[in-house]
């Protein structure tokens, strides 16, 4: 079977800007699980990995394990990059395509593999997500494939089920995910998480793949471009999965200041007004925190509140530190582009 790039070649699709960082991908591990019948139609399962080695294997699994739809069939492919955990001793035990990019990020590993896949569907997982149901792709290929100028679509982001009980754990994923609940109905969408990401690779090329100079926010910002190009996003309430929180406190705070740094900009946006402060004063924007924490806090705290379980007064002081780490990353944050990496990347 042909591959769509030659080895030790840049991955063709990207744009030119892109490709300058798309960095060599190899195949590790050759394809040993085949794509059935290949009169039937593919989509291609993409999972990005670096140090998962805790959790990488049982989602390979659970993988395996989902249905698709009459007349489709499934690949599965992790791109990979130098670990310092057993992450790839436990892929080469599970009989999947392994894509190594000698470039860092987790945009990176998803461009290498999805430049091995053959799918006409691109479905994106995280690592350390885990699909809620067995039917997960027949919900998102069905739910989509009538509609027209798709661009994405993904569904609900739930917490992992072993976590309900656990404050810290409760009060990280809704501060992240609150608008990912089950109780938002099916419809249209501004942004969708690469957690879990449904994208027909037609799009994907069109766009030009994941931008790799970005270290956070690299599926906001495609989306960005997927919605310009005239594609429209796609929420489905009935194909949820589960991601698995930070459950130390100094984790969660650290990323969600992460997280508020480079988003300054869509949250002054995006946020109910009123206006802020100092706008035109870089050196003194940070006086508005404290409102930028109360204005985020009304918009989660009455959807923790409603969703979050049994341990959810347990939570609620790890919730406003939380945000208020994200304001503050709000307030000290870029005045650049969304997610435009100034340091290192993340591991």
């Amino acid at each position: 079977m042909d591959l769509p790039f030659r080895l030790g070649t840049r991955n063709s699709f990207l744009r030119p800007q892109h490709d300058t960082r798309g960095g060599l991908i190899e195949i590790l591990n050759p394809m040993t699980e085949t794509a059935g019948d290949m009169t039937n139609r593919l989509i291609s399962i993409i999972v990005p990995v670096r140090n998962g080695a805790a959790l990488i294997g049982p989602l390979v699994d659970a993988l395996k394990l989902l249905l698709v739809p009459p007349g489709w069939t499934k690949e599965i492919l992790v791109g990979y990059q130098d670990s310092e955990d057993e992450t790839w001793q436990i892929l080469q035990g599970r009989d999947v395509r392994v894509i190594k990019s000698s470039s860092l990020g987790p945009a990176a590993n998803r461009n290498a593999a999805a430049a091995a896949a053959q799918g006409e569907l691109l479905y994106f997982i995280d690592a350390d997500a885990r699909p809620a149901q067995p039917d997960l792709l027949i919900e998102l290929i069905q739910q989509t494939e009538s509609i027209s100028a798709l661009g994405a679509a993904g569904g609900p982001i739930l917490i992992d089920p072993d976590q309900r009980l656990r404050p810290v754990a409760l009060a990280d994923h809704w501060a992240c995910w609150y608008p990912w609940a089950t109780e938002r109905p099916t419809g249209g969408s501004p942004f969708q998480p690469s957690a879990s990401l449904l994208l027909p690779r037609s799009v994907f090329e069109t766009v030009g793949g994941f931008d790799e100079d970005l270290a956070v926010f690299e599926d906001y910002e495609i989306e960005q471009r997927i919605q310009g190009a005239g594609f429209r996003l796609r929420f489905i309430e009935s194909a949820p999965i589960h991601h698995v929180a930070r459950g130390r406190i100094l984790e969660s705070l650290r990323h969600s200041w992460r997280w508020g740094r480079p988003m300054r900009r869509e949250v002054l946006q995006t946020l109910p007004k009123p206006r802020f402060a100092f706008q035109a004063t870089p050196a003194l924007f940070w006086l508005n925190a404290p409102l930028i924490f109360l204005s985020r806090l009304r918009i989660v705290l009455p959807l923790y509140w409603k969703g979050a379980g049994p341990r959810k007064a347990a939570g609620l002081p790890f919730l406003f530190i939380t945000l208020g780490a994200w304001a503050l990353g709000v307030a000290f944050g870029h005045r650049d582009r969304p997610g435009r990496a100034t340091g290192p990347r993340p591991g």
